[in-house]
């Protein structure tokens, strides 16, 4: 599995992507409202290369919850369900998740041209290489 696809799975083995929601990963659609987006950040913004090479893989990954139109609350809920699936989490495979870390203890929110409430959260993860 891809890595996107471990954390995919995990969002949804946790019930984060619940009825009425959407789950993607990377592609930003225009539609539908109530959608969970989840996108690997560059290694060139994350961490430095493994000049050790140790058996270790430290990736990046934000999540962006869009809610329908004004609807702050259900935006800000279902955020809060994916940080508390994914922050401080241990995934076993293979591939193994050492951990899981939020980069904030909230996400940042803003409102898309079409009054949607949206909110990011970036994540750190350590893999175990192999």
């Amino acid at each position: 599995m891809a890595f996107l696809d471990d954390i995919e799975a995990r969002l949804i083995a946790q019930g984060v992507v619940s009825t009425g929601w959407t789950l993607r990963k990377a592609y930003h659609a225009d539609a539908p409202d109530q959608l969970i987006i989840i996108s690997e950040i560059p290694a060139a913004t994350g961490f430095p290369p493994d000049y050790f090479a140790t058996a270790n893989e430290q990736l990046m990954f934000q999540v962006r919850v869009r809610a329908a139109r004004l609807d702050y609350t259900a935006g800000r809920l279902k955020s809060q369900g994916c940080f508390n699936a994914l922050h401080g989490a241990s995934l076993t495979g293979p591939p193994f998740y050492v951990y899981i870390m939020a980069l904030a203890d909230g996400p940042r929110p803003f409102y898309d041209p079409e009054d949607r409430p949206n909110f990011t959260q970036e994540y750190k993860v350590l893999k175990v290489r192999g």
